[in-house]
């Protein structure tokens, strides 16, 4: 037998380590001292420790470890938590995969502008929103402002205060010259009738876009969003819907504090 001292410097295991499994159940001294306290362990138990370490790094916590040891365990379920580690760890490697990616295009965008980025794109889920919005066509961009006056009015009307952001949803990709389909909406958790035009809806939930943030007039959107396109290209993502534009803070006075959002819904290539 070894005292726990000696047991630990053969197996490089802490003391505090042997003691804590001693507590958790998974490795017992085959003996202790009644006088002394002493922990005594064998050479025989040296296979079961290593076979402790082997699966904490793999990544189970040591009461799952407590029940991969147990003699009786089906082999069904041993099967199973190990299939539901390997899917966990193969969606680890896919987020740092996906990290080492954008490392890779900063870099790329970095060495090959010689300058630092002037937009963050940021991949998130959008959770669904409910909004009141009026769909049109239009004829420039910039008359959706004109959607957005009929909402305020029609709101002022039935008591309701103008809220932020309110949003344009593009459902055109490309860029048209005319015939512009949009919805224009604000966010709206009252109740208000509706109309021909105006009418309260649940813009869905989006699993996965491609986010950034546009300070200042809106003539450098076009900016925004050729980093956007780029970011896509370089990161192995293409527009997968519509695109939508949230109007976070208008400033008609100081055009540079206006703050704009452009979320574009993605999918992996």
């Amino acid at each position: 037998m070894l005292r726990i001292g000696d047991f630990s410097r053969m197996a490089q295991v802490t003391i505090v380590a042997l003691r804590h499994y001693d507590q958790m159940g998974l490795l017992k001294p085959v003996k202790i001292d009644s006088e002394t306290g002493y922990r005594y362990y064998s050479v025989a138990q040296l296979p079961r420790l290593n076979r402790i370490l082997f699966l904490k790094d793999l990544g189970f916590n040591l009461e799952q470890i407590g029940r991969l040891l147990d003699d009786n365990l089906p082999v069904e379920q041993m099967v199973g938590m190990l299939k539901l580690k390997q899917a966990e760890v193969e969606q680890q490697v896919a987020l740092e995969q996906a990290r080492l990616s954008q490392i890779e295009a900063r870099l790329h965008l970095i060495q090959n502008e010689n300058q630092l980025p002037s937009y963050e794109v940021l991949i998130k889920k959008v959770e669904p929103l409910r909004v009141l919005s009026i769909r049109d066509t239009i004829d420039a961009y910039g008359d959706v402002a004109q959607l957005w006056r009929e909402l305020k009015a029609y709101m002022r009307h039935h008591g309701f205060g103008w809220v932020y952001p309110n949003l344009a949803i593009w459902q055109e990709i490309e860029y048209r010259e005319q015939d512009i389909g949009v919805e224009a909406g604000v966010p709206f958790a009252g109740a208000i009738p509706a109309n021909e035009r105006i009418k309260t809806v649940v813009l869905p939930g989006l699993e996965m876009v491609a986010s950034v943030i546009h300070q200042g007039d809106y003539n450098g959107l076009t900016q925004a969003y050729e980093v956007l396109m780029k970011w896509n290209e370089l990161n192995g993502y293409r527009v997968s819907g519509a695109i939508r534009e949230l109007y976070h803070n208008y400033d008609r006075v100081n055009p540079q504090n206006n703050i704009t959002e452009i979320q574009l819904s993605v999918a992996k290539i």
